[in-house]
């Protein structure tokens, strides 16, 4: 099985537990990815200093184009635009649960 969430990091688990208290359910790789996105748009806010704009925004994203505490660790976005690439991580369904036994970075 492969996900783009890694449910054995310390932010995985993080992650995790805070969907299932909140949803009573296991989450899926899409709300991992909505869970990234709050989470990346939290650390652009925190190092704006000022007035909150457009403008702002993308400076400070522009200047550190890098995030973590991510359901997969860190996710880093090129200079040059375009998609950032998450790790793929592979697990292996258990009787005690999902176990992490890989993972490939695009």
């Amino acid at each position: 099985m492969m996900t783009s969430w890694d449910s054995q990091s310390k932010y995985g688990k993080e992650f995790r537990k805070q969907f299932l208290k909140h949803f009573a359910k296991e989450p899926t790789g899409e709300s991992a990815y909505g869970y990234d996105l709050g989470v990346i748009s939290a650390q652009i806010l925190k190092r704006i200093n000022g007035p909150i704009t457009k403008k702002s925004f993308r400076e400070s994203f522009e200047s550190n184009r890098c995030f973590d505490q991510l359901s997969i660790g860190k996710l880093c976005f090129p200079k040059n635009g375009g998609h950032a690439s998450r790790p793929i991580v592979y697990l292996k369904f258990t009787k005690d649960g999902y176990k992490k036994v890989g993972e490939r970075n695009p």
